[in-house]
């Protein structure tokens, strides 16, 4: 019996183009799909809906609210957490894998990466066709996002204004890089899977009644490997479906929220079909 579902926003939610801080996300284009998600959740009187993604809070709450996913949620990768009872809070204070001097750290690092904001436009700069614009709504990380792949050279263009504390506890494994084709993210050492073990402590509830969705193997198979259901949108990148195809979950025919509704709507088949051995 599935009791809460963890979504992934972009590529399953909807298909948003993410804006520069401090607006908010635009959401023209997907008010008509966020609401039948809505409509949808709302038929599950006994599930708990939440987001499991690497956005902000601040670049999150509105797509929450009007898609019906306001559970308990997961932000920054699984460095920030959302409950509706307490609110916003950062997971590297709390969780047992840090030490206080680990904790104190990271801290340093989150004073530095507030301070490459102001290299911002240095760097992009030395990436001219690339679009390259730093995520200063991340409370807990240092993302690039840009348009063409120059991950490799920008993070070696950052590393040239890194302190050495922050080296340090990248090679302690107290901080970690993470590369994509559209970003390069430097955050503490948690992920989605060690923020949903942590919430689902908080709420007393077993990994076997959750179910994940996700769409990428670049951050969605640490939620997705330890939980008893998953599923994923047409959409979602070959490597996710084989490991879901693995789990016998449910591989939506529909890709973005037109998948995701898919999915909720055969949520009682998923309960059958997609539980842990």
């Amino acid at each position: 019996m599935i009791k809460a579902v963890f979504s992934d926003i972009d590529g399953c939610i909807g298909k948003f183009i993410k804006p520069r801080y401090p607006l908010k996300q635009d959401l023209n284009g997907n008010l008509r799909s966020l609401r039948l998600i809505k409509d949808k959740t709302e038929e599950f009187e006994d599930i708990i809906f939440g987001v499991a993604t690497g956005r902000s809070y601040y670049h999150s709450d509105n797509i929450m609210e009007q898609s019906g996913h306001t559970g308990p949620s997961i932000f920054e990768m699984g460095n920030v957490l959302f409950q509706p009872e307490r609110g916003i809070y950062n997971l590297f204070e709390e969780h047992p894998k840090f030490s206080l001097e680990e904790i104190k750290k990271i801290n340093e690092f989150i004073l530095w990466k507030n301070f490459m904001e102001s290299k911002e436009e240095e760097i992009r700069r030395m990436f001219p066709d690339s679009n390259v614009r730093q995520m200063k709504d991340r409370t807990s990380m240092l993302t690039y996002e840009f348009d063409r792949n120059v991950g490799m050279k920008l993070y070696s263009e950052v590393k040239r204004h890194m302190p050495a504390s922050v080296k340090q506890s990248l090679r302690e494994g107290i901080l970690m890089v993470l590369f994509c084709d559209i970003a390069v993210d430097i955050l503490p050492k948690l992920n989605k899977g060690e923020a949903v073990d942590y919430l689902l402590k908080q709420y007393g509830y077993y990994h076997r009644e959750i179910l994940g969705i996700g769409d990428s193997s670049h951050s969605d198979l640490y939620l997705l490997r330890g939980l008893g259901y998953v599923a994923c949108p047409s959409n979602s990148d070959e490597s996710l479906k084989q490991f879901v195809k693995s789990r016998n979950g449910f591989i939506a025919e529909g890709k973005y929220s037109s998948g995701l509704l898919e999915i909720l709507n055969n949520i009682h088949s998923i309960n059958g079909n997609g539980k842990l051995p």
